[in-house]
């Protein structure tokens, strides 16, 4: 049996209130002023983005998934990253991303989209401080400098300590347990 950490996004379930109380707002601005376009405009647009808040809360996939193999980010084109194929993981300074960077030999298996060769490039992204590929901790329901600490231990383990470290399953929460 494979060992691996399956961490979550966190559920924003405030994000659904507030959304419920403007689309309310904008239902009352359409029904106490009939010929107001700019409410008809902010219900529709509420309305639109209503189902996808309730899917993105019903949504019980893994964004992130690391074993003994490799890192696997659900919101990055590519599958799967194996450890043998990241020189480097660190955290940017302003925001909470922690940056894989890929070996020379890798680096052209991360697809680039034309948003990508249009405003970033590969080498801007990497002045700027982060890596080939960037995973937003933000939303996620984990301490980053933990996770950055426990990515690190497993970059330069070799495989059997890679599993035993699994194993022990370093606690990546960021609220404490009530033990």
């Amino acid at each position: 049996m494979q060992e691996e950490i399956k961490i979550y996004s966190a559920k924003k379930i405030d994000l659904l209130f507030y959304l419920t109380i403007f689309l309310l707002m904008s239902l009352f601005i359409v029904i106490g002023d009939s010929g107001n376009t700019i409410g008809w405009l902010l219900l529709i647009f509420l309305g639109v983005i209503y189902p996808v808040v309730i899917w993105s809360l019903l949504d019980n996939k893994p964004y992130l998934i690391i074993n003994e193999k490799g890192v696997y980010y659900r919101w990055h084109y590519q599958k799967f990253f194996e450890w043998h194929t990241i020189s480097g993981i660190y955290i940017t300074e302003m925001s909470p991303y922690i940056c894989l960077h890929l070996k020379a030999y890798f680096e052209p298996s991360v697809p680039k989209g034309w948003l990508y060769k249009q405003y970033w490039g590969g080498s801007k992204a990497i002045e700027m401080g982060f890596g080939q590929v960037g995973i937003n901790t933000e939303s996620l329901k984990v301490d980053t400098e933990k996770l950055l600490f426990f990515m690190q231990r497993m970059l330069v383990s070799t495989p059997p300590e890679r599993l035993l470290l699994l194993q022990k399953t370093i606690d990546l929460k960021s609220e404490p347990s009530d033990q």
